[in-house]
């Protein structure tokens, strides 16, 4: 402990910091450094033992030490019966026109000795006289004598603080004087009072404040929830007309064939039989109105996520949008073989393929309008980004990849402008074969 405090520059409060041990146990062994040679060898081969050790530090001369050793190993003196014959001599030296007539220290006198012992961390002798008496407070070193300035400056600050905490405790006096009554009403309120109430409200304010805050985020979700399920029903309307397109388009189709083969009939005919070429020129223009919407009508079926990307699809988990992250499905599970071809729901580019921790082989495509879908878990996957694929193509094959794979199937997600949205909205097969 010397050479940590001479070597290294610290404190007897940082060695004892450091090593975790209590001030005072490290103070008292370095007053053990003090002792004579021979005591020292005597304490390190277990002659006496620390608390005699202790006990010898209370005399002064070192002569006086070297008989108190010898009396010890003549007599086997336990530490108690040392300490009792120490104080003996040293009460009589203190007082020697009094030594025939001391007075004795009562219990109270013991426990004050002893508090202070401990709290000062040293040798502190209590003299009890008749009136009044005297405490000796002994110190080592110039360091000692400076904590224990440092102590009695830290107990002089706790009585100021403790002063003023009283000041401080002082009553406000509030006075009400009714408008119809000649007597008045006076009320007082401590000032720790005041404050109590003020940190209480003060809390109650920032709870409603968080709490509001929670909700915020709540009612947030709340909003988006709606918005999507909005969003929702204007896309199975659409779905709804994309459907009617698509019996229309079939009807335009046939339309163009019987066109086509009334003017190959027409064509066929003499010209001086045609009386009226203005049903041949109403004809041509039937046509080519057909061909201009029937060619619009094919790419705008071709660019919406309308085909069930395996055929004949088994449902094993449907969309599920919640309000609750966790309990969300934003997309639906088909079941279906292992390596069943998984095709593009509608034209578009390849955005993504690749490997992912979680969903395995995954595929995302890029469709007009914002649509975008995405197919995970595949067995292997056939396309590269970047890549043109267009509706019905094949771009990968039914897996079991990924961690969170509950088995052989394909997640199947449809988004648009970043929002979830049921892919039975636009496919009609994967809303009727839930299992």
């Amino acid at each position: 402990y010397k050479r940590l405090i001479e070597e290294c520059n610290l404190t007897i409060e940082k060695v004892a910091h450091k090593i975790g041990k209590d001030r005072s146990t490290i103070n008292n062994i370095l007053r053990l450094l003090k002792l004579p040679s021979e005591l020292q060898d005597s304490l390190k081969t277990n002659v006496i033992s620390m608390g005699h050790a202790r006990a010898i530090l209370a005399i002064d001369d070192k002569s006086d030490q070297l008989n108190m050793l010898r009396k010890i190993r003549n007599e086997d003196l336990s530490v108690r019966k040392v300490e009792a014959l120490i104080k003996k001599i040293t009460s009589q030296q203190s007082e020697p026109g009094k030594a025939s007539n001391p007075v004795q220290k009562n219990k109270f006198h013991l426990k004050v000795e002893n508090t202070l012992r401990q709290n000062l961390g040293t040798q502190v002798n209590l003299i009890p006289r008749k009136k009044g008496g005297s405490i000796d407070i002994q110190f080592y070193s110039d360091e000692d004598l400076e904590r224990l300035l440092e102590l009695f400056e830290g107990i002089k600050q706790q009585m100021k603080k403790s002063k003023s905490s009283k000041l401080k405790n002082r009553f406000f006096t509030v006075i009400l004087i009714p408008e119809h009554e000649s007597s008045t009403k006076s009320y007082k309120i401590k000032t720790i009072t005041l404050k109590i109430i003020g940190i209480l409200i003060a809390i109650k304010l920032l709870a409603l404040v968080i709490l509001v805050l929670f909700n915020l985020d709540f009612i947030e979700k709340g909003l988006l929830y709606d918005s999507i399920v909005d969003e929702n029903k204007v896309l199975k309307k659409q779905a709804s007309k994309i459907n009617e397109m698509a019996v229309d388009l079939q009807k335009l189709k046939n339309y163009r064939l019987m066109a086509l083969e009334s003017v190959k009939a027409d064509q066929e005919i003499n010209e001086t039989e045609t009386a009226d070429d203005s049903v041949l020129v109403d004809i041509l223009n039937q046509r080519d109105r057909m061909s201009v919407y029937l060619t619009a009508a094919e790419v705008f079926y071709e660019t919406v996520p309308s085909l069930s990307p395996v055929e004949n699809p088994i449902v094993s988990r449907g969309f599920e949008l919640s309000t609750d992250e966790k309990s969300s499905h934003i997309g639906t599970d088909i079941v279906a073989k292992l390596g069943s071809p998984v095709k593009a729901a509608a034209s578009g580019i390849v955005s993504f393929t690749g490997w992912t921790y979680n969903y395995g082989h995954t595929i995302i495509i890029e469709h007009a309008d914002n649509y975008r879908t995405v197919y995970k878990h595949n067995q292997r996957t056939t396309v590269i980004l970047g890549q043109r694929v267009k509706k019905g193509d094949i771009i990968a094959f039914v897996g079991n990849t990924g961690k969170i794979t509950t088995g052989v199937h394909l997640h199947f997600e449809l988004w648009s402008n970043s929002n979830p949205i049921d892919p039975a909205v636009f496919i009609s097969e994967l809303n009727q074969k839930v299992f």
